[in-house]
């Protein structure tokens, strides 16, 4: 069981960081674009269009990290031999 502290934890997670960047690229389009009178719906568009990129981005580091859990020798530093990768059966 992991005894680490779980605010430790979370602000070292990738996953986190990507949420919070979304959220401040969000934010900072938006009340620019709401304060500098520029066309608020273009502004809003754009902020949709990143959403799916920033969540494409989350799922694909959190399937890394199921990888990682399901095979750690595949990531770890020390790389297989072809012949240690046949017994295997990779």
């Amino acid at each position: 069981m992991n005894s680490q502290n779980p605010l430790k934890t979370l602000l070292q997670s990738r996953k986190f960081w990507v949420m919070i960047l979304d959220l401040v690229v969000s934010f900072l389009l938006y009340f620019v674009a709401k304060y500098a009178q520029v066309a608020l719906e273009d502004v809003k568009f754009v902020i949709l269009v990143l959403q799916p990129v920033f969540l494409l981005l989350i799922y694909t580091i959190y399937g890394q990290n199921v990888e990682t859990i399901k095979s750690p020798f595949l990531y770890s530093e020390k790389k297989l031999s072809l012949d240690q990768k046949v017994k295997l059966g990779k």
